[in-house]
């Protein structure tokens, strides 16, 4: 069998309790779900698949195209992570980048030379020349005997 992986992708995430006003959250009273009273509101979020719905805590995800579907919070857990939007002060674009979870503070981004906070691109537009400048540092380990590293 052939193995995925996802995509670094950045989306947006709202964990609906009752009485959070979502966008593409509605109640409806239709036939009740399973376990449900006939008359009483429910809410649903309309997906690409058609009318899901949305139980306490499930986050409701916006997908790359617009689309709404909602995901269990272990799920949701497992597969994304908290991140914060930077501007690079070099190019302008803004990125992402993770928030750490241990103490609830953000990663810094890469910084270098004059600019506190940049973009992946702009970084190694910046450290690349460095990084070539010292091509030969391999050529050191050339003199140390290899039984020494075995």
């Amino acid at each position: 069998m052939a193995r995925y992986r996802k995509r670094p992708l950045t989306i947006e995430a709202t964990q609906w309790w009752p009485g959070t006003k979502i966008p593409g959250v509605e109640m409806v009273r239709d036939a009740a779900p399973a376990g449900g009273f006939e008359g009483d509101p429910y809410p649903i979020v309309q997906t690409l698949e058609g009318p899901m719905l949305v139980s306490p805590g499930d986050y409701i995800i916006t997908g790359v195209a617009g689309e709404q579907y909602p995901c269990k919070p272990d799920i949701f857990e497992k597969t994304y992570i908290p991140v914060s939007m930077y501007v690079c002060e070099k190019c302008g674009k803004e990125f992402y980048a993770e928030v750490d979870e241990d103490d609830a503070e953000e990663y810094e981004p890469y910084g270098f030379a004059d600019y506190s906070v940049l973009c992946d691109d702009c970084y190694w537009e910046c450290i690349d020349p460095i990084l070539d400048d010292s091509d030969d540092w391999d050529d050191d380990w050339e003199d140390v005997p290899s039984e020494d590293y075995e």
